[in-house]
């Protein structure tokens, strides 16, 4: 049996990506039939959220704690361009998402 794995969205409120970020994650989570895993969506802002997530830019994906750009983490928190755009590639979460089943 196959472990799921950990989906993180991080961002901050009023953050105007995450709505677009999130729709693409979803997106490619359907189209790999991963649409029934849970997203754990992370305020980075929150005093309560982990140090370790606080530094992330927004909006980001992890899995399995990985960014899927592959993007070292920033030194601060600040809003995310991403190569090509405000959002991250379908293809990049969808190999993200693929090689953590491995």
């Amino acid at each position: 049996m196959t472990k799921s794995p950990k989906i993180q969205l991080l961002s901050f409120p009023g953050c105007p990506n995450t709505t677009a970020t999130r729709a693409i994650l979803q997106e490619a989570l359907k189209n790999l039939k991963m649409d029934s895993l849970d997203i754990e969506e992370i305020n980075i802002e929150d005093p309560a959220t982990p140090e370790k997530f606080h530094n992330w830019p927004s909006p980001s994906i992890l899995v399995n704690g990985q960014d899927v750009e592959g993007t070292p983490i920033k030194e601060a928190a600040a809003c995310r361009i991403y190569p090509g755009g405000r959002t991250p590639r379908l293809e990049k979460i969808e190999t993200a998402l693929a090689a953590a089943l491995l």
